[in-house]
This record gives C-alpha cells, sequence and structure tokens, in this order.
C-alpha cells in the first residue's frame, strides 16, 4: 500500500510505502467510518495523503482535514469523517519517513 502526501509545492509529492500491519490497521479503519455528505475541500499547500490500495479493485483514498474520501473503480467516491484518526497515523508515518521538516514548513502539526 503506497501513501504519497499531497503538497501544493510545484515538486514532486513524497511517496512511500506502509509496512503491512500498518497496511492492516488503515484497511481495518476504513470500514468502521462515518458517512457524510460533503467534506470541504483542501485549499493550496498541505492537501492531507493519498493511499493507493492495490488489489483487484484498487482505490484511491484521500485523507485531509478530519476527513476521508474512497474513490471505488465504479467512479463513485464516498465521503467519511475521520474518526480513526488514520490522518494522524499517516502524519506519524510521514516523520518516520523524514518528512517533519516538510510537514512543519506547511504549518501541519507533528
Amino acid at each position: 500500500m503506497n501513501v504519497e502526501l499531497d503538497v501544493y509545492s510545484g515538486r514532486p509529492n513524497p511517496q512511500w510505502t506502509l509496512s503491512h500491519d500498518e497496511a492492516r490497521t488503515l484497511t481495518d479503519a476504513l470500514s468502521n467510518l462515518q458517512e457524510v455528505s460533503d467534506p470541504p475541500e483542501p485549499g493550496l499547500g498541505y492537501r492531507g495523503f493519498i493511499v493507493s490500495i492495490p488489489g483487484a479493485s484498487p482505490r484511491r483514498v484521500s485523507i485531509v482535514n478530519g476527513f476521508v474520501s474512497v474513490g471505488n473503480p465504479d467512479g463513485a467516491t464516498r465521503h467519511y469523517r475521520d474518526s480513526a484518526g488514520l490522518e494522524r497515523r499517516l502524519i506519524e508515518s510521514a516523520v518516520a519517513h523524514g518528512y517533519a521538516g516538510l510537514l512543519q514548513s506547511l504549518g501541519v502539526k507533528t
């Protein structure tokens, strides 16, 4: 499972791969989120995380500002409140992969 730190900076976004345990924790948490109808749009700068879930039906998951958006293969996107703290976990993962300075420069609390 790959993670991309989505930052509007004019440079390629940092990317890394989650460990097996991190990926399983994230996948399990996705199944227990409360659906919402209209999450806020991210602005410039820090735009959260994009998680690519490989497999028979690849999905794109965006996590930003307390919301999770899941794109399904049929083209539909569903939105959820991040009640599982997925964004915080990915911030911690980004810090562990050496991106603390970048996050701090974007005003993200590490």
